[in-house]
């Protein structure tokens, strides 16, 4: 059987003339930590330890998937988000670190007992993580597509926390909830005319339906929030978005417009207008 080490060259030669140096040696350590349960330090320290297998088969398939510019995260049916775990796969976005700055900011603006609406929630990590630290909160997870329900469904069970699901398209459909202390959403926000500045394990892997809004109406979802603020938002209410960053501007005047008190832009790690904080 071979070894981490024969392994570890054998995938980098493999990868690195599609993925680059770097990002090869990355994944090379991810796939080996997953496979093998072991953490970086050991496989460094242990280079002799032989690999099992069935664990050379399913790190073969990773590597083909790999190649074909495939996220691993759908390799693994994993992602971190805050320092959790969450099942991901083709029917959800992979959570992305502007999304946990999303969380973050909602939660520095939380009391506690908050009745939440996550609109557009996927895999359920923005809902699911302010469940978990938002104390006696209820978290309801709004979502149009069923498939996506059940990833957030069986996240929320392996992170014990009880959230409720809706099956509603929030753009054509007026849900039939109210009174929520918090709406928080990271909706489809690149236009469609972005696409080809998308990389390949974006265009070809994520859900379409969750990245792109059309060209000539990229703020709906936003315009769809706005307009139904008064059903669903209580007053005093917040709202939480993450947007697209050359429309922020746009998307400060339909809460403004809407009635907000308040509404704040906010950059993410990359300087970029991403986030949204809207008061009423």
């Amino acid at each position: 059987m071979p070894s981490i080490k024969e392994i570890r060259n054998n995938i980098f030669d493999e990868l690195s003339p599609k993925l680059g140096v770097e990002e090869s040696t990355a994944l090379i350590f991810i796939l080996l930590e997953f496979v093998l349960k072991k953490e970086k330090v050991f496989l460094l320290a242990n280079p002799e330890v032989e690999i099992a297998p069935d664990e050379l088969i399913f790190l073969e398939n990773a590597v083909v998937r790999l190649i074909n510019h495939e996220p691993i995260q759908y390799i693994l049916e994993e992602a971190v988000f805050l320092g959790r775990r969450f099942y991901v796969n083709p029917s959800v976005l992979i959570p992305r670190p502007e999304t946990e700055e999303l969380v973050l900011l909602a939660l520095k603006n939380c009391k506690g007992g908050e009745r939440i609406l996550d609109i557009g929630s996927g895999s359920g990590v923005i809902g699911i993580s302010l469940a978990l630290e938002i104390e006696a909160s209820q978290v309801y997870c709004l979502d149009n597509d069923a498939a996506s329900l059940q990833v957030a469904k069986r996240n929320s069970m392996n992170h014990k926390v009880q959230i409720q699901l809706i099956h509603s398209d929030f753009l054509n459909e007026i849900p039939e909830i109210n009174h929520f202390d918090i709406i928080v959403s990271n909706p489809p926000y690149i236009a469609e005319s972005e696409k080809s500045l998308m990389q390949k394990n974006v265009l070809n892997y994520e859900p379409r339906k969750a990245l792109f809004v059309p060209d000539n109406n990229p703020l709906v979802f936003y315009s769809r929030i706005a307009a139904l603020r008064k059903k669903l938002l209580s007053p005093k209410g917040k709202i939480f978005v993450e947007i697209n960053e050359a429309f922020g501007l746009q998307i400060e005047e339909i809460f403004y417009e809407a009635g907000s008190l308040h509404v704040q832009i906010f950059k993410d790690i990359n300087g970029k207008d991403r986030l949204v904080y809207a008061r009423f």
